[in-house]
């Protein structure tokens, strides 16, 4: 699934709204609006330090250069900046790390648009124009680029195939047409199969579909109903990853990229490559609540003026040994599904009852987290 609503609700690398829920991570100069820290280079092996957190090996300049994305995030964002040393500067006497030089590299922070941008270019011609045709999360994006690229490269290795140039065509792995298209398209169109290829040509002549509207649900209304209840039962107080630390390198004609686990400082919740921050475990908090807290009771997109309902559940699990579950406080993603609180509160709402009895038993508004301080940031 793809984030909805772009930057307005997902922040860039300088700010989001979330932000306001880890100090520690502002006061070190990062943001969780940079769903993509990435450093690019040339050198392979790096790429096998960082998916391993091997570094016993690297030099220190290379070691450097894997930690660039822990720095610099603020002054950076919005142009590559060179991370690590120059190309042909000595590294130090450590040794390994892809030579005793660490080669140039560059440092990126991409916001949400520009992540949704990369996935295009990284995925195939195919996927792509799904993203653009179905996805409210790429649909306000211009692609026209990615997607001419992705077609002079399918047209060049259905050239190469043609003219026999390809030896392993049966096997679909014709290399990129040189200066076609970026790497990532390259390697991709060249790892796709003859029957990937087919199935293609084969929806391509397939009767077209009606067309299916694009909602987006931070912009499209709810109908108007006054007297319709709107209910957000989620868990939260669970470390949930919100971003990525990744290491993009070459290997021969494919381009790799990996989630570098050098990247880490747990005191701003960035633990191997992932940064974390409140969630259920699966979905971060401000794709919980955002909407039933914020949106939802705004004019704009509540304009019948519904009641909405929002009730928030901490994780509060057992010892593992006693319930592997995680017993009936358990608000994980699926255990939530378990929960004694949710379960009963589910009762009442579809009973009718979810107004009766005191404070302690109405199903009303219980809040835990920042998630009014985290609404409050963002426009509608």
């Amino acid at each position: 699934m793809l984030p909805v609503g772009g930057d307005r609700v997902w922040g860039n690398a300088t700010w989001a709204p979330d932000d306001v829920s880890s100090p520690e991570l502002v006061a070190a100069g990062r943001s969780f609006g940079g769903v993509v820290a990435r450093v690019d280079t040339e050198d392979a092996a790096l790429g096998d330090a960082a998916v391993s957190n091997d570094t016993g090996a690297l030099s220190a300049a290379n070691l450097e250069l894997l930690k660039a994305t822990l720095t610099d995030w603020v002054s950076s964002f919005g142009a590559a900046a060179k991370a690590g040393p120059a190309a042909g500067e000595a590294a130090d006497k450590g040794g390994g790390g892809g030579g005793e030089e660490a080669k140039e590299a560059k440092k990126e922070f991409l916001d949400v648009n520009q992540a949704v941008a990369a996935l295009a270019a990284t995925a195939g011609l195919q996927f792509t124009r799904n993203m653009q045709n179905w996805s409210a999360a790429a649909s306000h994006l211009d692609l026209s680029d990615v997607i001419r690229r992705h077609e002079e490269v399918e047209a060049e290795l259905e050239r190469k195939r043609a003219a026999g140039e390809c030896a392993a065509a049966a096997a679909g792995q014709c290399g990129g047409a040189a200066g076609a298209g970026d790497g990532d398209a390259d390697a991709v169109a060249a790892a796709m199969s003859m029957g990937e290829r087919r199935r293609e040509r084969r929806a391509e002549r397939a009767p077209r579909r009606p067309a299916v509207p694009i909602v987006d649900v931070t912009r499209r209304p709810l109908p108007n109903a006054p007297s319709f209840s709107l209910y957000c039962l989620y868990g939260m107080g669970t470390p949930t990853e919100r971003g990525y630390h990744f290491l993009r390198t070459k290997r021969q004609n494919f381009t790799e990229w990996s989630i570098n686990k050098v990247a880490s400082d747990p005191p701003t919740g960035l633990e191997s490559g992932s940064q974390l921050s409140d969630g259920d475990g699966t979905v971060p908090l401000l794709s919980l609540g955002a909407l039933c807290e914020g949106g939802w009771r705004s004019q704009k997109l509540n304009p019948g003026g519904s009641r909405v309902v929002v009730r928030e559940y901490p994780h509060d699990p057992v010892y593992s040994i006693t319930d592997p579950r995680g017993g009936p406080g358990a608000s994980t993603h699926v255990e939530i599904l378990g929960h004694d609180g949710v379960l009963a509160d589910v009762l009442r709402i579809v009973s009718g009852a979810a107004d009766d009895g005191g404070d302690e038993e109405a199903v009303t508004d219980r809040h835990h987290s920042t998630i009014k301080e985290i609404v409050a940031r963002i426009e509608w």
